[in-house]
């Protein structure tokens, strides 16, 4: 397996293309191969790059081409289905042969067909329409510009469309706004005016007449309403087991690597990958698991945890010295990618355990990253308990409930109930706000000026953010906004590319649709329960996990590290950022406001909102826009 990026170029009149750009494309992002594959003809040229596998890619066939960033599951299913439609499939067809087989077979609807992670382009060229798309997790990134009628640019980052001739060079002021005021950026927007990302489990179809895009993953709510307690766990097991068995089999020559911490979601991820090594059904040749060490931040150390996995199954243990790493603790080296000012405050940590790892020769790196969001402490469901019949335990939920908002269970049953009954008519929960806050508007962080929040229509933007999608009540709604969120994606688009710079391919067992549409599938309350955190996650892999680490694991923030970097160690470089800010320049930042903000986080540990993405959107200003 390798690390893959695409990029493409198409005049949908027909106009002339200068194929000459799709090298230069791939150059701003040689670690995914600096010599692309390029196929073109009659105004259009698609590219794939991938280092050391050239050649491969673009694949053509029937007026058809296609361009993939592509890691497609179940790959002899899809052959066999393809076969058995009539459609021919060579036996050692990769992942782009199969999806243009798919596309043959499905047209549009081929994603309804594809599993893995994904961003796809799809050029016909006789009725010259591009189909673009991506997985449903959004493990792929694809960013475009369109040019209604003209032009479509595409790319696995952003950065390479930059070089395009008339691809503009500016900031979308709504998205810097939303980046500012935390994590509110819309899913298909970017930091750059005139350049889109394509959301998550979106697809889109381009021709002269316009652009088309549409949701092409949605699950079923109540596809496993049915399962027992025992069925779920064992239907969760077998789905865990095989999505990390088939990333495994991505890296037959090269060892694999585990982020493991102590935390459940890791814990059990590298018990699965274990397991599989000691019964010969993995493919990679070692496993390396790699585990923060912390001596002075005090209760960060999980390796209490994380030792009883390694020590049970054939993996290579290592730990990673973190107590130097706080928050901009590297900001003078390590600025925020071109393509976006995410970074997240451990980033140090990471990078450093990304070194390691490719030190060791690790070509593949597990992480659990989507672990909390599939069946994490996000959803609670008593309402459901009791429509069940499971009475005593709806009331031994509703207890804990009403003790951690001192409400009774009579309270938090009436809370409870007030929650559904406003998600399922969201007309009666807008007139409720209306009438609560009678014209006040949401909260938004004090440091967004006024005038910025009003041309931006910044209000209108949060408040879509914290909508829930109606998803079969309130408990499975929330988690499918947890599980499609578009901040997690980002994280995820983060998390792969950081890694292809380090030289290695990002899998997250926990973002395979397979899992995803059964734990979706299942009543809220079967997933997670109060006083029972990741409760069919925990039960699920009884038998494999190392029992003392089943029972023990819990997820640790090493929050100290944080208040170390921004209270103390790195204090000068906030004061640094905060003084003269680019953003404040351009009339995007109130910096009085965001001083107060961390003065006062300073004195007294206690913040209203989270000024972190301030900090890193000033870095990225002053590296790339200065």
């Amino acid at each position: 397996m390798s690390i893959h990026g695409i990029v493409g170029v198409i005049y949908l009149d027909a106009g002339r293309v200068d194929v000459g750009l799709l090298p230069a494309m791939a150059h701003q992002a040689q670690h995914r191969g600096a010599d692309p594959g390029v196929w073109h003809a009659d105004g259009a040229a698609l590219g794939h790059q991938s280092p050391g596998m050239a050649g491969l890619q673009p694949v053509e066939r029937d007026g058809l081409v296609c361009v993939a960033d592509v890691r497609l599951d179940g790959r002899a299913t899809l052959r066999q289905r393809l076969l058995a439609r009539g459609f021919e499939v060579a036996d050692d067809a990769d992942d782009a042969a199969l999806v243009l087989g798919a596309y043959r077979c499905w047209g549009l609807a081929c994603t309804e067909h594809l599993y893995g992670d994904y961003a796809v382009a799809i050029w016909e060229q006789r009725r010259r329409r591009l189909l673009l798309a991506r997985d449903p997790m959004g493990m792929r990134a694809l960013y475009l510009r369109l040019e209604p009628r003209r032009r479509v640019v595409f790319a696995t980052e952003l950065k390479q469309l930059l070089v395009v001739p008339g691809v503009p060079v500016a900031i979308d002021e709504l998205s810097i706004a939303a980046n500012l005021a935390g994590p509110y950026l819309p899913p298909d927007r970017t930091l750059y005016a005139g350049i889109d990302q394509l959301p998550a489990g979106h697809a889109m179809v381009v021709d002269v007449d316009g652009a088309r895009s549409w949701r092409h993953w949605r699950p079923e709510p109540g596809d496993h309403q049915h399962l027992t307690d025992d069925e779920a766990a064992d239907a969760y097991r077998e789905r865990l087991t095989v999505a990390v068995q088939d990333r495994l089999e991505l890296e037959m020559t090269a060892p694999a690597g585990i982020s493991l911490s102590g935390g459940l979601d890791s814990v059990n991820l590298a018990s699965v990958a274990g397991w599989l090594q000691q019964h010969g059904r993995a493919a990679t040749p070692a496993l390396h698991a790699y585990a923060w060490r912390f001596d002075e931040v005090e209760g960060a150390d999980e390796r209490s945890i994380s030792d009883l996995v390694v020590a049970a199954f054939p993996i290579v243990g290592h730990t990673v010295p973190g107590d130097d790493c706080w928050p901009l603790s590297d900001a003078e080296r390590a600025a925020p990618d071109r393509d976006d000012p995410f970074r997240w405050p451990y980033q140090a940590l990471t990078d450093r355990t990304h070194a390691q790892a490719r030190a060791d020769g690790v070509g593949l790196l597990l992480t659990g990253a989507r672990g909390d969001e599939v069946t994490g402490d996000w959803a609670f469901d008593e309402l459901g308990l009791l429509r069940s019949g499971h009475v005593r335990a709806a009331w031994q939920d509703l207890r804990l409930a009403g003790e951690a908002k001192a409400t009774g269970p009579l309270g938090a049953a009436t809370r409870t109930a007030g929650a559904e009954l406003l998600h399922r008519w969201p007309e009666l929960a807008r007139r409720r706000s209306a009438w609560q806050h009678r014209g006040a508007r949401p909260a938004v962080a004090p440091w967004v000026p006024e005038r910025l929040r009003q041309r931006t229509d910044l209000d209108e933007v949060i408040s879509a953010s914290r909508t829930l999608p109606d998803f079969g009540g309130l408990g499975r709604s929330t988690r499918f906004a947890r599980v499609t969120s578009p901040q997690t994606a980002r994280l995820a688009v983060h998390a792969e590319r950081t890694l292809a710079r380090a030289g290695m391919v990002a899998a997250d067992p926990y973002a395979d649709r397979r899992l995803a549409e059964l734990v979706l599938g299942l009543p809220a309350w079967q997933v997670q329960r109060r006083g029972a955190r990741k409760r069919l996650a925990r039960r699920a892999l009884a038998g494999i996990v190392p029992e003392a680490a089943r029972v023990g694991a819990a997820k640790t923030i090493p929050s100290q590290l944080y208040d170390r970097g921004l209270r103390e160690r790195a204090s000068a470089t906030v004061d640094t950022l905060l003084t003269e800010p680019v953003a404040a320049a351009h009339g995007w930042l109130d910096t009085e406001a965001v001083r107060a903000a961390h003065d006062r986080y300073r004195r007294t540990g206690r913040v209203t909102h989270d000024y972190w993405w301030v900090l890193t959107t000033e870095l990225w200003l002053r590296r790339w826009w200065t």
